[in-house]
């Protein structure tokens, strides 16, 4: 991760106006300064290790979108970790921006080694699931402002939550139309994100037939609106 790679990442989160202030300008050159030289030369010279950034995310996903007498993020995997990772951050938030990916995996591995110096004596995806929650509280809440920690901490939280909340209630995985289907109704079991939000979904087939049979007899004036009042 380089200074080039951290401006592309917070100028495409930026432009998009996920972060509000949490990402902006200065900050992110000032959490590159707080990286060792030595271990910001060697980064340079190779790609993030994107399954161990995957691992990362998928465990800030399944905090985010829990699974309990409803499903949630692991009742997806691998398939919408892989979609949300590639599709969501990659492709939407950063438009293929291919330096500011980089930046993002690289804070995500960061956050994993990062409560090993904050006192945690262990990683992030070592931890259980209650000191997971505790540590990605302390990072939204901005506990780590003084650890020199926080802005890198910040990218990548709060890249990860927000698409993952975004690709879990964008119903997947029953996001794309059916081509060629007459319908596009989907079923409701497993309870997907608009199943959960209490969302009907597209009209189906016993839907329409039942609408069509309601409305069989009424009169029908092409062109004009019986409910204006100034007709």
């Amino acid at each position: 991760m380089n200074r080039k790679g951290l401006l592309e990442m917070e100028r495409e989160f930026s432009r998009r106006g996920f972060f509000g202030l949490l990402a902006k300008g200065l900050v992110v050159g000032a959490a590159l300064e707080k990286i060792p030289a030595p271990l910001e030369a060697a980064l340079r010279t190779r790609r993030p290790d994107t399954a161990h950034a995957l691992q990362v995310y998928t465990a800030i996903a399944r905090l985010t979108v829990p699974t309990d007498q409803d499903p949630g993020w692991a009742t997806f995997d691998p398939a919408i970790s892989l979609y949300g990772f590639n599709t969501f951050v990659y492709q939407i938030f950063l438009a293929n921006n291919n330096i500011a990916f980089d930046a993002f995996q690289d804070c995500l591995i960061y956050m994993d080694g990062v409560p090993a110096t904050l006192g945690y004596n262990t990683t992030f995806l070592a931890m259980g699931i209650d000191q997971q929650n505790q540590f990605l509280t302390d990072i939204l809440a901005g506990n780590y402002e003084n650890d020199g920690w926080q802005d890198i901490l910040n990218l990548a939280v709060n890249a990860s939550v927000v698409s993952a909340k975004t690709t879990f209630y964008s119903n997947f995985p029953n996001h794309l139309a059916k081509y060629g289907a007459e319908y596009q109704s989907f079923p409701s079991s497993p309870a997907t994100g608009f199943v959960q939000m209490g969302l009907k979904g597209p009209v189906g087939a016993a839907e329409e037939t039942a609408l069509r049979a309601q409305f069989f007899d009424s009169e029908e004036i092409p062109g004009v609106d019986l409910s204006n009042p100034y007709i």
